[in-house]
């Protein structure tokens, strides 16, 4: 039956074990194999010769080889862990190599990419000044037009005046100095063209100086808006530098027939780089008057004010800055993303989306801090609060 069966197919495997083992045992003139074992796993065989004396092992011999047997089973199976070990190390080692080499590569990479960001991102900064700067160049040169030609004009009819002026002088002389004609009709009329001379060459004169002035008063507000190659903070009177980009934005502010009323408190200075605070405002304002244009009537408020201390406690004191516009306004899925760079709802050519961010960096370079509010048809408020220095003196 199959039950006798396997017992006699064991049987027969052990003898033919047996065999194998008796030559084992014959082949190395051994008398006795001991298994090195390891949680019930043979990694090994320790075969012993005859004794030395002749004996024959007993028992007690055999006890001692077993615990011999087993601390070399643990040797050899701690040695072999301790290579293994050893070749993991040296294979984690390599990767970790590797992956060293690997980081450091793709983090030359990153920093490379990073400083090319930086530049583009300078260059998308240059190009919105730029863009600023182009938008004011037709309104400015129109503005210093009127003047330059009111100088101009007038210096030329008060030349030709001055001319008249000599020669009507010279014949009145002549005329006066004349015994034989005292009374001739001549002397009246060079009279009264000395009278119109006279009354007229005062006013040319004003005009020429209010030509001059305005043009002075532009020029001056272009230095003070640019501020070229100035880079380090100053003391900044914020007033100033909004209405320097206001008298810059007069054209537009003509054209689109807005109405700016001003809310100017007693405010410390900033301690700030003019050109990016006066590109913000030049910013923000900018939008506010195309946010107005096609109102009925449309209006700016600016206001500045003493800010009160932000919620974290950091020490003042503050000024806050508020430009409100009574324009069609933001819609609420837009607002949160006015300060990303791109982004825009003007036409495409008409808006670069870099106003909004680059009036952001600025504010937070400044250690401020800036925030939004609108509803559709109703206008829309940006609030900027900046820290000032805690030196400065208020200044009227």
């Amino acid at each position: 039956s199959g039950g006798s069966a396997e017992p006699a197919m064991a049987r027969a495997a052990d003898a033919a074990l047996d065999e194998d083992a008796r030559a084992t045992l014959d082949a190395h003139a051994a008398q006795l194999v001991l298994p090195l074992r390891i949680r019930d796993r043979t990694i090994g065989l320790l075969l012993l010769g005859k004794h030395r004396s002749g004996h024959a092992l007993d028992a007690d011999d055999v006890t001692l080889l077993r615990t011999l047997a087993h601390q070399t089973a643990i040797a050899l199976h701690n040695s072999r862990s301790y290579e293994r070990l050893a070749a993991l190390t040296q294979e984690l080692d390599a990767r970790v190599h590797a992956q060293t080499e690997e980081l450091r590569a793709s983090n030359a990479r990153l920093t490379a990419a990073y400083d090319e960001l930086q530049r583009a991102q300078a260059q998308l900064v240059h190009s919105e000044k730029m863009t600023s700067l182009g938008r004011l160049v037709a309104g400015v040169a129109h503005e210093l037009n009127n003047p330059a030609s009111f100088v101009h004009g007038s210096l030329q009819n008060l030349a030709e005046y001055v001319e008249a002026f000599t020669r009507a002088l010279h014949a009145y002389q002549a005329t006066a100095a004349s015994p034989e004609s005292p009374g001739r009709p001549e002397a009246a009329a060079i009279g009264r063209e000395l009278e119109y001379l006279i009354r007229e060459a005062p006013q040319l004169i004003r005009i020429c100086q209010e030509g001059s002035q305005r043009i002075v008063d532009i020029v001056a507000d272009l230095r003070t808006f640019a501020r070229p190659g100035e880079s380090a903070r100053v003391a900044v009177d914020v007033r100033s530098g909004i209405d320097s980009t206001l008298n810059l934005l007069q054209p537009r502010l003509k054209a689109a027939e807005v109405e700016v009323a001003r809310d100017y408190a007693d405010v410390p200075h900033l301690v700030a780089t003019p050109a990016e605070l006066n590109q913000a405002w030049m910013n923000l304002l900018s939008n506010a008057i195309d946010a107005v244009e096609g109102h009925p009537v449309p209006k700016i408020r600016i206001g500045v004010h003493a800010g009160k201390a932000p919620a974290d406690g950091t020490p003042g004191p503050w000024v806050e800055i508020v430009v409100t516009d009574n324009g069609a306004g933001i819609s609420p899925e837009h607002l949160p993303h006015v300060f990303e760079p791109f982004f825009t709802t003007k036409p495409i050519g008409v808006g670069t989306g870099l106003g909004l961010s680059i009036t952001y960096g600025a504010v937070r370079s400044h250690g401020g801090e800036i925030r939004v509010e609108s509803r559709v048809g109703i206008g829309t408020t940006f609030t900027i609060r900046l820290p000032a220095s805690s030196s400065s003196t208020s200044h009227a």
